[in-house]
């Protein structure tokens, strides 16, 4: 029971670990796909586009992590 228990924990850590490290990794591409795309004077617009691709290509990759983690 208690070993369990222990087994969960640590699958949950690990879970956790996975989406921190996601999310850094979503982060970073993000911030380097806006500057290499946006270096027009309409960077602001640019920008604001880029990033709202990127929240979606985001929870596109977050839903397919948790539907592999689910699966597990």
């Amino acid at each position: 029971m208690m070993e369990n228990k222990v087994a969960e924990a640590m699958s949950k850590k690990e879970t956790l670990k996975a989406r921190a490290l996601t999310a850094e990794t979503t982060k970073q591409l993000n911030e380097s796909i806006t500057s290499m795309v946006c270096t027009t004077t309409e960077s602001l617009l640019c920008k604001q586009e880029t990033a709202g691709d990127m929240r979606l290509i985001s929870i596109l990759h977050v839903s397919s992590f948790l539907k592999l983690v689910s699966q597990t």
